[in-house]
């Protein structure tokens, strides 16, 4: 199937694409699998070449697996949350703490009350038209192609139709990432809030549209600044916060909080972490001039630790793990990139405070009576997605539908950072397609070297 170079580079390639059955669905769960290649009769792959394919794809999924998702069939998520509660006048800032006088009535109390909303959003994506006159012929003897790594390694894609459905997934996983970290808000289908919009200031009552300052996140501006050794005591006191605030609904745990950034922007908190908060070079950092090799050891240490293997921050002694994502919108600044650094919790005690929520499909499908559910309708992946088949005479194509929402239930859990600029070596490559960064880079372009002609004639037809 594959030799130990080609398995070795495809291990990197995450697409989302799982078998159920017989059909290939995605999946956008813990588990993934490589989609090495399918059958074309046409197009960028010649259809007697190897019988694998190596992408340069990778699907930057960190993010979503952390936060986990749950199953609703709810249209709107609410959050109800108390303030404060204290003697009468607190709002007024003259609280009122004992009564006149004997015999007076005492002085009542207040409370002060936040309602959030959370509505779905919609992704759908649809695969390439197909014919029926196509499938099942291979385009020559060594097709099919096959997956090369995961659960289905060695296993056949069947047809273009698996191959469609796989694809149509892949996009569906970054649309996914994309707006758990951007978010699209008041739009006609999407309405769904991202990290960027939900961890902001002010946060609204929905129902009475009054500011929450009791449930606000921590919102620190770096005001398009170049980072700096004061980065450490911005995010240190910023944990510390979060974690006196969170002791009194039984704690963060150490694994529900989470430093979230850029993988340029983690190189560079490192690069001052891992030298008492000053930077790696020169002789300016007392560490680094009295003993620069201790000082390298530490910095290889936070970068190489963590629970996922992408660096931690340490607090008091105790690590906070690092999470990267290349979906966090970063801007050019002459010259660094700037970019949010978030601090996120997702669980305080044992209730769940950010995660997704996924509708069910198949709560959805059992409550429509038979008759009104469109023909060749199925779900997938435990409910997270909705197949449909369209067809016109011969020629159908798959369209896959995915609902879901960014749930925060504790605002004040949570800060982000905001416009920090890191200086870079290499420019950062990001997932996001259409992105200036986008590792694919742009659309290709003509180019033919002097020496080895790049072009070529090519076959007729396929």
């Amino acid at each position: 199937m594959s030799d130990a170079l080609t398995q070795a580079l495809t291990d990197a390639l995450r697409q989302a694409a799982k078998e159920m059955g017989q059909k290939v669905t995605v999946d956008t769960g813990a588990t993934n699998i490589n989609m090495a290649g399918w059958i074309t009769n046409a197009g960028m792959f010649s259809p007697c070449g190897p019988g694998q394919l190596l992408s340069t794809m990778v699907v930057d999924q960190a993010l979503s697996q952390w936060l986990g998702a749950l199953p609703t069939d709810q249209r709107v998520t609410q959050v109800k949350i108390l303030g404060y509660v204290g003697p009468e006048g607190t709002a007024a800032n003259n609280p009122d703490w004992e009564r006149d006088s004997t015999c007076a009535a005492p002085p009542g109390v207040e409370y002060g009350k936040c309602e959030l909303e959370f509505c779905l959003g919609e992704l759908a994506r649809s695969g390439g038209d197909l014919s029926l006159l196509e499938l099942g012929l291979a385009g020559c003897s060594n097709a099919p192609r096959y997956y090369i790594t995961g659960p289905n390694a060695g296993m056949p894609i069947q047809n273009e139709r698996d191959a469609q459905l796989a694809m149509a997934g892949m996009v569906m996983v970054q649309m996914f990432e994309r707006m758990n970290v951007v978010g699209n808000r008041n739009t006609s289908q999407l309405n769904w809030d991202g990290l960027q919009v939900l961890i902001n200031t002010p946060v609204i009552d929905y129902r009475a549209q009054l500011e929450c300052q009791d449930a606000e996140p921590v919102i620190y501006d770096w005001n398009s600044g170049a980072i700096s050794s004061n980065i450490c005591e911005v995010i240190t006191a910023i944990v510390r916060r979060i974690r006196e605030r969170g002791q009194f609904l039984g704690g963060v745990s150490r694994q529900d909080m989470i430093l979230l950034m850029t993988p340029l922007m983690r190189d560079a908190l490192i690069d001052f972490a891992g030298c008492g908060c000053g930077p790696c070079s020169g002789q300016t950092n007392e560490i680094l001039s009295t003993n620069p090799f201790e000082a390298r050891r530490e910095r290889a240490r936070l970068a190489t630790g963590g629970t996922y293997g992408m660096g931690m921050f340490e607090v008091d002694g105790v690590p906070v793990d690092i999470l990267t994502s290349g979906w966090i919108p970063q801007t050019s600044t002459a010259p660094n990139f700037c970019s949010d650094i978030y601090v996120l919790s997702r669980r305080v005690g044992a209730d769940r405070i950010l995660y997704n929520e996924y509708q069910d499909f198949t709560r959805t499908l059992a409550g429509v009576p038979a008759n009104l559910v469109v023909q060749g309708a199925r779900v997938t992946d435990n409910g997270k997605f909705l197949v449909l088949s369209q067809n016109v005479h011969e020629c159908f194509n798959e369209e896959v539908f995915m609902k879901a929402r960014l749930v925060l239930r504790a605002p004040w859990l949570q800060a982000r950072i905001t416009d920090v600029c890191a200086p870079f070596t290499l420019a950062p490559i990001t997932p996001i397609p259409g992105d200036t960064h986008f590792w694919a880079g742009y659309p290709p372009t003509n180019y033919a070297h002097s020496d080895i002609p790049y072009e070529h004639e090519g076959c007729e037809s396929w």
